[in-house]
Protein backbone atom coordinates (compact mmCIF):
# COMPACT_ATOMS: atom_id res chain seq x y z
CA UNK A 1 0.00 0.00 0.00
CA UNK A 2 1.32 3.43 -0.91
CA UNK A 3 0.05 6.82 0.24
CA UNK A 4 1.26 10.03 -1.38
CA UNK A 5 1.64 12.92 1.03
CA UNK A 6 1.90 16.27 -0.72
CA UNK A 7 2.56 18.66 2.16
CA UNK A 8 4.48 18.76 5.40
CA UNK A 9 3.04 19.70 8.77
CA UNK A 10 3.43 23.41 8.05
CA UNK A 11 1.57 23.03 4.69
CA UNK A 12 4.65 23.54 2.51
CA UNK A 13 4.81 21.52 -0.69
CA UNK A 14 6.81 18.44 0.27
CA UNK A 15 5.70 15.44 -1.84
CA UNK A 16 6.79 12.07 -0.50
CA UNK A 17 5.55 8.50 -0.19
CA UNK A 18 4.55 6.38 2.77
CA UNK A 19 4.82 2.68 1.84
CA UNK A 20 3.90 -0.54 3.66
CA UNK A 21 5.51 -3.76 2.40
CA UNK A 22 4.39 -7.25 3.35
CA UNK A 23 7.04 -9.78 4.38
CA UNK A 24 5.17 -12.68 2.85
CA UNK A 25 2.11 -13.60 0.86
CA UNK A 26 -1.37 -15.00 1.34
CA UNK A 27 -2.61 -18.06 -0.52
CA UNK A 28 -5.92 -19.90 -0.50
CA UNK A 29 -6.08 -23.25 1.26
CA UNK A 30 -9.58 -24.47 0.59
CA UNK A 31 -11.81 -21.77 2.01
CA UNK A 32 -9.14 -20.17 4.22
CA UNK A 33 -6.43 -17.62 3.52
CA UNK A 34 -3.07 -18.77 4.83
CA UNK A 35 -0.12 -16.44 5.43
CA UNK A 36 3.34 -17.60 4.26
CA UNK A 37 6.04 -15.51 5.89
CA UNK A 38 9.22 -14.84 3.96
CA UNK A 39 12.43 -15.67 5.77
CA UNK A 40 14.98 -13.02 6.66
CA UNK A 41 17.86 -12.40 4.28
CA UNK A 42 21.26 -13.41 5.56
CA UNK A 43 24.08 -10.88 5.24
CA UNK A 44 25.56 -12.71 2.26
CA UNK A 45 22.19 -12.87 0.50
CA UNK A 46 21.65 -9.14 0.98
CA UNK A 47 25.10 -8.54 -0.52
CA UNK A 48 24.20 -10.67 -3.55
CA UNK A 49 21.06 -8.61 -4.10
CA UNK A 50 23.06 -5.38 -3.93
CA UNK A 51 25.77 -6.67 -6.28
CA UNK A 52 23.35 -8.13 -8.87
CA UNK A 53 23.51 -6.31 -12.18
CA UNK A 54 21.14 -6.77 -15.11
CA UNK A 55 22.87 -7.57 -18.38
Amino acid sequence: MTVVQRTSGDMRLNPHLHVVFLDGAYHEDGTELVWNELGHLRTGEAGQVLEHRSV
